[in-house]
């Protein structure tokens, strides 16, 4: 009797790290998919902000602009068009500098307008190129404007942003996974009799696993939890700093990020133990002890 004791608090004293180690392990993974998700959204909002302009021609007429609005909203690439008259692009001119530039030049020499915005799914390069140059022939249509220059340096900043988060965590993952499977190897190791006795007299591996995964699912769900209310309770705090996060973060934000948190707790913990169990049953019965 005295001596179970000692090992039963051993044991559940790894069963605890092994949680703790997975939940830091979660938080951290977390953590980095809110920033793959994050760049991943910012990018197609500036892309889809920054709408590709066709300059009409002063000649214009209503008919001809109204027949190439409904023409250009027709495909299916298509979010949403906005013409711009010349006397609401003189009123926009104006509202960025500051000063009645008619008054200095005593006519309106700006031109009516276009604005038209890609669906996300179609905000490539190669989609935006093609799509300009099949609109630049048309006979109303004086230039296409699209500030490519723009989003692409936006995006690619936030591109290496992320990349060095990535970097950083993968180094917090590797070692997370670690600890996991060492926990949980020497969880297995203290029952290593057991396991091989079982395993000597004809019980199969599966028989044999098949208590440890489900001890292993189980730690895996109390730490996808905790580490889930560690998430949230920062990007709460985060997002009463900084408004613009609850923007980014919708209902379906995240779905997607606690969704590959509970698939990730879960193979993470099944791996190692099945693993760990593995190298038990693999070792020599003279070196068991």
């Amino acid at each position: 009797m005295p001596d179970k004791k000692p090992l039963f608090q051993k044991i559940n004293l790894t069963y605890l790290t092994s949680v703790i180690s997975l939940t830091l392990l979660l938080f951290i993974l977390g953590l980095q998919i809110f920033l793959w998700l994050a760049a991943k959204k910012i990018s197609n909002n500036i892309s889809d902000d920054i709408a590709i302009e066709l300059v009409l021609k002063g000649d214009a007429t209503d008919n001809e602009i109204a027949k190439l609005k409904s023409s250009i909203e027709s495909s299916q690439m298509i979010l949403n068009t906005n013409y711009i008259s010349k006397e609401e692009a003189a009123k926009k001119f104006e509202k960025e500098i500051g000063e009645n530039f008619l008054e200095l030049t005593g006519y309106n020499p700006l031109f009516s307008s276009l604005e038209v915005h890609l669906k996300p799914e179609f905000n490539t390069k190669k989609n935006i190129d093609s799509w300009i140059e099949s609109n630049r022939k048309f006979p109303i249509v004086d230039d296409v404007i699209y500030k490519e220059d723009v989003a692409q340096s936006i995006t690619q900043t936030i591109t290496k942003i992320n990349y060095v988060f990535s970097g950083f965590t993968l180094l917090l993952l590797i070692t997370a996974i670690l600890m996991i499977y060492n926990n949980n190897r020497i969880s297995i190791f203290t029952q290593r009799f057991s396991i091989k006795t079982m395993y000597l007299v004809g019980a199969s591996q599966y028989y044999i696993i098949k208590p440890f995964l489900f001890r292993a699912i189980r730690h895996s769900v109390y730490a996808i939890v905790l580490s889930s209310v560690f998430i949230l309770l920062l990007f709460k705090y985060i997002g009463n700093v900084i408004p613009e996060i609850s923007q980014i973060a919708d209902a379906l934000f995240y779905t997607k990020l606690f969704s590959a948190l509970a698939i990730s707790g879960i193979l993470f913990t099944m791996l190692s133990t099945a693993f760990a169990i593995k190298a038990v049953l693999s070792t020599n019965p003279d070196k068991i002890y």
